[in-house]
């Protein structure tokens, strides 16, 4: 038998041997892997580097075309024969071309949201021309707000600075007369139909016209869109109007059923970022279709005093489509403008209701315990407390929280140290002078008084807005020495002080009291300073310090979230939070 004779075996060295070529191919394998990786990489850089190079060149070409477009724009402007462009700024030209070239760019609207007093109204005018020219035998609705529409003002405004005829289709007419007038309106063309909104909801006939332009002064009009209750009426009956809606709640299904939008407002924000949203869904709905994600979009554009850097957003959300200018960016050239504050202190009777009504205010927020109260419930107190810093004559019912009356309110102090104060800088000016208040009792002891004074006295309010227009001209022509307004019917009056207009205006303000938000006020202050005006102006607030005045100068000082928290609260809260925030303006 032969026999083998071979090496010894080792198990272990072979099992080293082949876990270090097991190791050896796993390290090839990931050599590889980083290859592969770093090549897709490599090839993923390439092809975002080639699309962004796409992306950027398409994008100037678009923007070189939008140039080229824009010249050609305003060159066929410069040809036509716009009555009013030999008046306007170098600022409103841009701004009318801008306006223009979003049109003809396909744009469904543009907003015009340049500070009060820079001439939107005029420069709506003139894109109107143009429009006009491209679609002579076009139609337009311009709605404005019911307290604009009664001064006439605006239809002043068309008259002077177009040839465009225009007809104003007034609220107050009755049913029958406005639908007479709508059948009429539907057999014209080349016209301006001048409107408030409320009426869009409530005449069936204008709402089904066809208009190729649209208007939509003072737009902020329509923030009840995003009520959070739901949109009103209003709004969904303007909304309709401009879109064809159908039975889809998808915007991308809709119709527009107007060629172009015009909207102007110096405040489109007052209070929400929700509130612009409202009208922008107008504007284009599919680009703004929901109101919650608009909102958590821009809300980061809070400051820490959780107002609304309005600004950013608007540029951020409309470029391209939106001007927004302020005074000083145009250097518009206003006479100087004086803010004083005149300090009072109430007179003894006026001081001891005062006093009172804050301890039952204090009182019933004692009274509710646990229960929740709205911010509406709160501003309802509070404004009892107003009216006795201005004229502490007045009857209110209380009621609960569920609404029923428990309690008829009579206050009958009839002196103030604000209307003393009033008078004082009234008989000093020698000069016609305006007062504001968001009350209006106490225009009729102005008035008294003025009267024994040999002066001539008017006031504006809701239920005088019928004489605005005659209180307007009549002002101008120096008939009137003494003007009252309501603060919330003060848009739209041009009470400027000018000689070589009229001979009459005022250089001179007087505010009884602030509102709630300062956006309001400054509105009114722009009835006497505003383009036209060539004398110094001078706009007193009278204030009584240590009172619910100091609550209300606070919104507009903005003093921190407290004051915030209370006004835009849209939830319930416990009586005794109201009452621990409110101690700490109002004091104990």
């Amino acid at each position: 038998m032969d026999l083998q004779i071979g090496f010894p075996i080792d198990p272990e060295a072979e099992l080293r041997q082949l876990q270090e070529e097991q190791n050896r191919l796993n390290e090839l394998q990931r050599e590889n892997i980083r290859k592969i990786t770093a090549k897709k990489e490599e090839i993923r850089v390439a092809l975002i580097e080639k699309a962004r190079k796409e992306q950027l060149d398409k994008l100037e070409a678009e923007k070189k075309a939008l140039e080229a477009s824009y010249e050609t724009t305003k060159a066929r402007i410069e040809e036509l024969d716009v009555k009013s462009w030999i008046y306007a700024h170098n600022y409103q030209k841009e701004d009318v071309i801008q306006t223009f070239h979003a049109y003809r760019n396909g744009f469904k609207g543009f907003l015009n949201a340049n500070d009060l007093g820079l001439g939107k109204t005029f420069e709506a005018i003139a894109t109107l021309q143009l429009l006009f020219e491209e679609k002579p035998n076009a139609k337009c609705l311009w709605l404005t707000k019911s307290s604009i529409l009664e001064t006439g003002g605006t239809e002043r405004e068309i008259k002077r600075w177009s040839d465009i005829p225009v007809v104003t289709l007034n609220g107050s007419m009755n049913a029958e007369r406005r639908a007479y007038m709508c059948e009429v309106l539907d057999e014209m063309t080349s016209v301006i139909v001048l409107t408030n909104y409320e009426t869009i909801r409530t005449t069936p006939n204008l709402a089904n016209s066809k208009y190729e332009y649209v208007v939509m002064d003072e737009v902020h009009k329509l923030k009840g869109g995003a009520n959070i209750s739901g949109p009103t009426n209003t709004w969904k009956a303007v909304r309709d109007f401009c879109w064809e809606t159908g039975d889809s709640k998808d915007p991308m299904d809709w119709a527009p059923k107007v060629d172009f939008i015009q909207m102007l407002s110096g405040t489109p924000m007052v209070n929400r970022v929700a509130e612009m949203w409202a009208y922008l869904h107008i504007f284009d709905p599919v680009k703004f279709s929901n109101l919650r994600r608009f909102e958590n979009a821009f809300n980061v554009y809070k400051d820490m005093g959780g107002k609304v850097q309005t600004g950013k957003i608007l540029d951020m959300v409309l470029k391209d489509r939106m001007v927004h200018r302020t005074r000083d960016e145009v250097g518009l050239e206003l006479p100087e403008l004086t803010i004083e504050e005149n300090y009072v202190l109430y007179t003894p009777e006026q001081e001891r209701v005062y006093q009172e009504m804050k301890k039952q205010f204090y009182i019933w927020l004692d009274d509710q315990g646990e229960k929740a109260l709205t911010a509406t419930a709160i501003i309802a107190q509070l404004t009892r407390l107003r009216q006795i810093s201005v004229w502490p004559v007045f009857k209110q019912e209380i009621k609960d929280i569920d609404g029923n009356v428990i309690e008829t309110l009579q206050v009958k102090i009839e002196e103030s140290a604000k209307i003393d104060e009033a008078m004082e800088i009234i008989e000093e000016a020698n000069d016609q002078v305006v007062v504001f208040c968001n009350f209006n009792e106490p225009f009729k002891e102005i008035s008294r008084r003025c009267d024994e004074l040999g002066l001539t006295c008017e006031f504006i309010t809701g239920a005088t807005k019928d004489r605005m227009k005659f209180a307007e001209v009549d002002f101008q022509n120096g008939l009137i020495d003494v003007l009252c307004i309501n603060s919330s019917m003060g848009e739209g009056l041009n009470l400027q002080k000018n000689p070589e207009q009229w001979s009459g205006g005022a250089s001179i303000g007087i505010h009884l009291d602030r509102w709630w938000n300062p956006s309001r006020d400054f509105q009114c202050n722009g009835r006497i300073h505003r383009q036209g005006a060539n004398i110094p102006c001078t706009i007193y607030m009278i204030h009584a310090p240590g009172t619910v005045d100091d609550f209300v100068k606070a919104l507009s000082d903005d003093k921190g979230e407290l004051i915030d928290g209370i006004m835009n609260s849209d939830q319930l809260r416990p009586a005794f939070e109201w009452r621990d925030e409110i101690k700490k303006v109002l004091g104990d």
